[in-house]
């Protein structure tokens, strides 16, 4: 079995190959939800954001590979996996075909996915919890604020329109954070994520703290999605979104406390 995987179709062994640089994320906020999702808490609960559409341009070696391509795409739900730790449920949303050669065929697919959560052996939003308060607002006083200035309501986030954070560090010498501090069982698996976009600045390091003052984190380029500096033990995930034309990143690490 090899991937991407789509239900019982798998792309490694059926004559296909992903188009290097043609992959896109896109988050699609439905209307309405901000209000009905936002606890006191500040933040949303599985399954009630939206959704995620994916595209990528698929070459296909010959005809028999594009047969293949389209049995395996019936308009149908299934589990889509991009790697081992990735996978989501998604629907076939589209497909264009073009010629490319004598015998060659590109295609372009979408999938719908209507719960945009991904899961996997890390991942699973099924057995996940989101315990920071507020997460979609850093001006809230339950986050710690060090040698920055937040200003909320700037931009799109995942807690609907307008509703991003804009951090932009003092010119004071130091560390420049935010933080916020929760209790969690001794040995548990733990992640930070934010989804953010350059402006500015762009470099970005969502770290975790440890009871024994050490640290899980990475440094993530906001303008290349290049990671670096990347500490033991850490499972960093980065990936590229484009929402309303614009490019942004989601940055996590993960890791056992």
């Amino acid at each position: 079995m090899g991937y991407p995987l789509f239900g019982t179709y798998d792309y490694s062994t059926d004559g296909a190959v992903i188009l290097q640089g043609s992959y896109e994320e896109e988050l699609i906020h439905r209307l309405g939800s901000r209000a009905s999702a936002v606890s006191d808490r500040g933040y949303l609960t599985p399954g009630i954001l939206g959704g995620r559409r994916i595209r990528y341009d698929v070459y296909l070696k010959d005809q028999t590979a594009l047969r293949n391509f389209l049995a395996g795409h019936r308009a149908k739900t299934a589990e889509l996996w991009l790697d081992s730790s990735r996978g989501i449920k998604a629907e076939v949303e589209e497909i264009t075909i073009s010629e490319f050669g004598a015998n060659a065929r590109k295609c372009r697919i979408s999938y719908f996915c209507p719960d945009p959560y991904w899961y996997g052996p890390i991942q699973s939003w099924e057995v996940w919890s989101n315990e920071l308060a507020y997460s979609c607002d850093y001006s809230q006083s339950v986050w710690n604020q060090g040698r920055v200035t937040v200003t909320p309501g700037q931009a799109w986030a995942l807690c609907g329109s307008d509703h991003s954070c804009q951090v932009v560090p003092t010119t004071e010498n130091g560390a420049h954070y935010i933080s916020q501090v929760i209790s969690v069982s001794d040995n548990a698996i733990v992640a930070i994520g934010v989804l953010a976009r350059q402006a500015g600045y762009r470099y970005i390091r969502p770290f975790i703290y440890r009871k024994d003052n050490t640290y899980l984190g990475a440094t993530c380029n906001l303008e290349t999605g290049a990671i670096s500096a990347v500490s033991s033990g850490a499972v960093v995930t980065i990936r590229r979104v484009v929402y309303g034309g614009d490019t942004y990143y989601w940055c996590g690490v993960a890791g056992s406390i």
